[in-house]
This record gives structure tokens, C-alpha cells and sequence, in this order.
């Protein structure tokens, strides 16, 4: 399906069958991190103990950069609720007091870890929790962000350009957290420009990441990149029917209408793309673009795939969901 039929399928009741969060509960949570058998054990009680005699003597700014540098290559382990709230406090603290991430320095590879951790965690809170509300997101609030620096992005950009393939996960998460930042803040043309440095970079090619302490955005593979990738492609073409439309080009719009409309592999849900034309609309432009050109047999073939999508949406819904007023009587 489209960008447009995920919004379709949202509006009308129908469930998508692709999961699109990865929501544990307390005990599945605490179940995974007694497997990987890390926290609250001995090994975890050392490295404190090793942390606390190395850093015993720095001053309390110095502690808590190095603490938020350690615990950030701890990044591939199931964390509880309560660190990660106290990683992004305490990083937020460093940021305040000592910016680098919004200096056009260059980062060191514990630094990048410890930011590019801190964005993947401030993102997949403010969807849980601030986008609701409507409170800024990450990027939003000034010409640099908000809670994080769009200058972050070239410093993490200069360091990826250094490393090898043995840091290959590194450099795909990079990619990933730009592309999903951007897309929060409806900037399209740099999600597109992220994708395609993905697609481009051979350090890439065949990783598969499942990022453990977010709920949102949390599989990075190149098949999810290319449905991010082919959603926004898809709105770009879209963005030209109205236009071609009016214009009285009709074959161009049907080239682009078919191909939206015709189903394909799921993409990845993008709730935060406007779309500019819904479902119905779609349909409108496409059937009056080839009644015009006169494939009347074609008009018809999609007059009935139109029907058969409108018929499916209605027996999806009660008779109390507002949709149904489109075909009940007045």
C-alpha cells in the first residue's frame, strides 16, 4: 500500500498488519535483560566500582560526560524505563554545560556513541509522549533545534566518513536518526538526502539493527529504508497531479495516479506526511483523467477497484463512525 492508503486505512478503522512499535511490558522487559545477563549482576556491580575509583577525583561535570560516554555503548542492551529517563536527563546536563554537539568540533567515537544515543532516546519519547501534546519536536524550536542540534548531523557525518566496516552499525544508525528526525519536522528533501547516503554507502549493505530501548522507528535494514524511501518518492510524484491535472495534462496524471493506486509491499507508516490527496480524491482525478482520454474500459476497471475499496472501508466501520454519513441517508 501507498503512503495515502496507510492514512486511508487509519481514518476508516482498518488495521495494518505490520507492527509498528516495539511496546514491551514490565515483565517481558525485565525477562530480556535477565537473558542478557548484564544488569544487576557482578559484571555490572565491577564496572561501577571501576568507574567510580577512575573518576573519583574529576569534577562533577567531567563524571557525568564520561558517565553518559560509558553507558552509551551499552546501547545494544534492554535498558529499564528508569535509565533511560536518567540518561536523557543527565545528557541533556552535559549538553547545557559543555555543547559539543552544537560546536563544529570533531566528535571522538565515545561522543558520537553518547549523542547519537541521546537522539534515538529523545525522539522515541517525544513520539510516545510530547507529539501528543503538540510540543516541539527534537529539531523544532530554533534555527539549530530544540533538544538537539541539527549541527549534530555533520559532526556525526564527519566521524562516520572515518570509520571502517567493523563500525557499521554505528554509521547505519547515524543515517537512520537523521532521516527520522527530519521527517518529524516535515523536511523532506533532507530525509531523502539521508536515505540516499544510506543506499549509496557499502558499510551499509546487509545490516539488520533492532534498536532495544525504542518503541517507534526501532528496525533499520535496507528494506525498511526503501519503503521510507519509496513513501516520499510516492508523495513527491503526487504533489504534481493537481498541477498536471489543471493543466489538462491527463496522461501524465494517470502514469502517476495508477502507480499510486495500484497495490504494492506495505511501506513504512509515515503519519507525519501530510497527505495532499486523499484515497478518494485519487480515484476522482484518475477516473475523470481517463474518461477525458476516452479508455472508458480503463474508467471502468477502476470505477470497480474504487467501489470494492470503498465497500471494504464501510464494512470495517459501526454505524456510529463518521464515515458511514457518507452513505447513510440524510
Amino acid at each position: 500500500m501507498d503512503l495515502y492508503r496507510l492514512f486511508e486505512n487509519k481514518d476508516n478503522g482498518c488495521q495494518e498488519s505490520t507492527a509498528a512499535t516495539n511496546v514491551l511490558t514490565y515483565n517481558q522487559r525485565t525477562k530480556l535483560m535477565k537473558e542478557e545477563n548484564y544488569f544487576n549482576t557482578d559484571k555490572e556491580v565491577e564496572e561501577v566500582d571501576s568507574f567510580i575509583k577512575e573518576n573519583n577525583l574529576v569534577n562533577i561535570l567531567s563524571m557525568i560526560t564520561n558517565y553518559v560516554k560509558v553507558v552509551a555503548q551499552k546501547w545494544n542492551l534492554h535498558w529499564s524505563p528508569a535509565l533511560i529517563a536518567i540518561y536523557i536527563k543527565v545528557y541533556k546536563l552535559v549538553r547545557h554545560h559543555y555543547p559539543e554537539a552544537c560546536e563544529w568540533q570533531p566528535l571522538d567515537m565515545a561522543s558520537g556513541r553518547a549523542v547519537l544515543l541521546y537522539g534515538e532516546l529523545l525522539l522515541d519519547r517525544w513520539l510516545a509522549n510530547g507529539k501528543q501534546r503538540s510540543a516541539p519536536s527534537p529539531l523544532a524550536g530554533s534555527l539549530f533545534g530544540g533538544d538537539f542540534s541539527s549541527l549534530t548531523f555533520g559532526n556525526l557525518s564527519v566521524l562516520c566518513s572515518e570509520l571502517g566496516d567493523e563500525d557499521a552499525e554505528f554509521v547505519v544508525r547515524c543515517y537512520w536518526l537523521e532521516a527520522i528526525m527530519y521527517l518529524h519536522v516535515k523536511s523532506r528533501d533532507a530525509v531523502m538526502i539521508a536515505l540516499e547516503r544510506y543506499l549509496a554507502d557499502g558499510r551499509c549493505c546487509g545490516v539488520h539493527l533492532k534498536l532495544k530501548n525504542v518503541a517507534n522507528n526501532f528496525h533499520i535494514d535496507e528494506d525498511n529504508v526503501m519503503r521510507l524511501y519509496n513513501t516520499l518518492k510516492r508523495n513527491e510524484e503526487l504533489d504534481k497531479v493537481t498541477d498536471l491535472f489543471a493543466r489538462g495534462d491527463h496522461s501524465a496524471a494517470c502514469g502517476i495516479l495508477e502507480q499510486c493506486l495500484q497495490p504494492s509491499s506495505p511501506l513504512l507508516a509515515a503519519d507525519c506526511v501530510d497527505p495532499l490527496l486523499d484515497r478518494c480524491t485519487q480515484y476522482s482525478l484518475l477516473l475523470d483523467s481517463l474518461f477525458e482520454r476516452g479508455q472508458h474500459a480503463q474508467c471502468l476497471n477502476w470505477c470497480e477497484m474504487a467501489a470494492h475499496e470503498a465497500l471494504t472501508h464501510y464494512r470495517a466501520t459501526d454505524d456510529t463512525h463518521p464515515s458511514r454519513a457518507r452513505w447513510l441517508p440524510s
